[in-house]
């Protein structure tokens, strides 16, 4: 029996072979893609991982420097107390003892060849080669806090709920930072009264009262919060971080970029005058002394001293920059009258920036630690961000 089919039966076999082979393709291109995309996913999530344990590893690595450059100091110390001076060798006028061990073998993995040229062998080349090959590596950048001013002592908690409480030292080093040549260009001729605005924000933003400093915002200091979207109040506690600085009014990028390297919000308000900028003491003079950079200058040639310390520094910087010798002309009352209270020639408070690389992906470590005084005590952690 001969079996026949017709055009129309022929044409809806046609269609369907057709639509399965569409179908089909989809699922295939649809699994071609679903595989693709997960395993970038998983590298991506490896890379990822690895990049953050890499940056993990560099800051645990720069813990250890930070201790080892406590002992290293030690013996420095040592040296010089058994033969009264380590020679003529200065860095930059600052005592030998001042220089940081990452300021001379940078901390990095695979460290750099040309650091170590001579010490270490082709092993460590190779590996060094290899890694760098597969871009994965770590760096550390470590700087001292403890050569900042730390505008958390901008008002005396110890004083109470007082509202109308004499500036202290720090909101004047601040004031005078402001008002130096280093920062003249942050400052427009319409920005006449802006150093006192963010002066007095800052202090308001943190004393313990509700009463406002700055005569530009009335008497209630939160007055000029409830006009942001959305508003809040002021902390009138001490700035857990320096991102916060961002919450205050007037204080813009520009200002928090340009004083960075000045300022800070961690650990106690001492300042080591072993190892401050120049900026630094151009803020601490009075406004008796009329050349203040060329009076930082002095300064700065005999900081490193031996006999410079902090119940010593005023008096005998005073006899440099200032005709009648006398410390409390040269440097600000406030800051002479508490010079116990506002200097030190120890370093304890650290900003370690930690970053591991993997491939295309980077994840840094931002922290600020406390690495104590002694090789025994513990380092305690102030500042924590992974990003």
């Amino acid at each position: 029996m001969r079996i026949t089919y017709s055009s129309k039966n022929q044409g809806i076999a046609l269609i369907i072979a057709i639509t399965v082979i569409m179908i089909m393709t989809l699922i295939i291109t649809e699994l071609t893609y679903t595989t693709r995309t997960s395993s970038l996913i998983s590298t991506n999530f490896k890379d990822d991982l690895r990049a953050e344990e890499m940056a993990k590893s560099a800051f645990n690595f720069a813990k250890i420097f930070l201790k080892l450059d406590i002992e290293i100091k030690s013996h420095i110390d040592q040296f010089i107390a058994n033969t009264g001076s380590l020679g003529s060798i200065k860095f930059d006028g600052m005592d030998p003892s001042a220089i940081h061990i990452w300021d001379l073998i940078p901390i990095q993995f695979p460290p750099p060849l040309e650091a170590f040229a001579g010490i270490i062998g082709v092993k460590l080349e190779e590996e060094t080669k290899k890694s760098r090959e597969e871009n994965e590596f770590y760096e550390v950048e470590i700087s001292n806090e403890s050569i900042k001013i730390n505008i958390n002592a901008i008002f005396d908690e110890t004083k109470g709920d007082t509202t109308r409480q004499d500036a202290t030292a720090t909101e004047l080093m601040l004031y005078n930072m402001l008002n130096s040549e280093k920062f003249s260009e942050l400052f427009t001729v319409s920005d006449a009264d802006k150093r006192e605005q963010i002066r007095y924000n800052i202090r308001d933003y943190i004393d313990m009262d509700s009463i406002s400093q700055n005569p530009k915002t009335g008497s209630d200091e939160n007055a000029v919060y409830y006009n942001f979207k959305p508003s809040y109040r002021v902390k009138n506690k001490k700035l857990d971080s320096f991102d916060e600085l961002h919450m205050i009014a007037e204080v813009d990028d520009k200002y928090i970029n340009a004083l960075a390297d000045y300022i800070t919000v961690y650990g106690d308000n001492k300042i080591n005058i072993k190892e401050v900028p120049e900026e630094i003491f151009i803020a601490m003079f009075s406004d008796s002394v009329t050349n203040k950079k060329e009076a930082a200058a002095k300064v700065l040639e005999i900081r490193g001293e031996r006999n410079i310390n902090e119940n010593s520094f005023f008096a005998e910087a005073a006899k440099k920059v200032s005709e009648s010798g006398a410390a409390y002309k040269a440097f600000l009352e406030p800051l002479v009258a508490k010079q116990k209270d506002y200097l030190t020639t120890v370093s304890t408070k650290f900003k370690v920036i930690a970053r591991g690389h993997s491939h295309d992906t980077t994840k840094t470590i931002t922290a600020v630690v406390d690495r104590g005084k002694s090789m025994t005590d513990p380092i305690t952690l102030l500042y924590w961000r992974i990003e």
